[in-house]
């Protein structure tokens, strides 16, 4: 496996294969063995093949977060928003509730078309860690989804208290004013 590993990390994905094939074969529940291959394959651009290795990899030992991260960001890459909403949220029972994994499902959940879950998840966070900028823009884009202008208000001038030159809360204001404005008689 080491050898397999040299190969990799010289960039000879073709010869990494072949001594992490062996490798599988006699050591076939090692999730290391199968994180290679998927680096291998990586390597080669080949997407599907990365994710099928993750997914062996995961197999074996279902605990690994890093791995979970990569997953989901493939198969948001893939458009399987299913998938990586499943890994998000085995991320999360497995403890992990950094921002990155509620942004992470989040999207997944707006991909969906459950904006309100994604809202639930960004305000959880907002509830605990407050002064995130990209947490506010993600629910401001949630609530413009949603159509609630009085909510998408709010949140940008969260988001103007945070930092009082922040454009995108800025255009949002501008485009909600727009919105309010009343359309002159022709």
């Amino acid at each position: 496996m080491v050898l397999g590993a040299a190969f990799v990390f010289l960039g000879a994905p073709a010869q990494a294969l072949k001594q992490l094939e062996a490798a599988r074969r006699l050591s076939p529940s090692n999730p290391q063995v199968h994180i290679n291959i998927a680096a291998a394959h990586a390597l080669q651009g080949d997407r599907d093949q990365r994710i099928a290795s993750l997914e062996t990899a995961l197999l074996c030992e279902g605990s690994m977060l890093s791995v979970r991260q990569i997953l989901a960001g493939l198969y948001m890459e893939a458009g399987d928003a299913a998938a990586a909403k499943a890994q998000w949220e085995a991320m999360q029972a497995l403890g992990d509730h950094s921002l990155e994994t509620r942004l992470g499902l989040s999207s997944a959940l707006r991909l969906l078309g459950d904006v309100r879950g994604a809202v639930d998840i960004l305000l959880e966070h907002v509830s605990q860690q407050g002064d995130d900028l990209q947490v506010w823009h993600e629910l401001a884009d949630c609530y413009v989804l949603l159509a609630d202008d009085d909510r998408a208000r709010r949140v940008a001038e969260r988001m103007l208290r945070l930092e009082p030159r922040n454009n995108v809360a800025l255009r949002l204001l501008e485009q909600l004013n727009c919105n309010d404005s009343p359309v002159a008689p022709h």
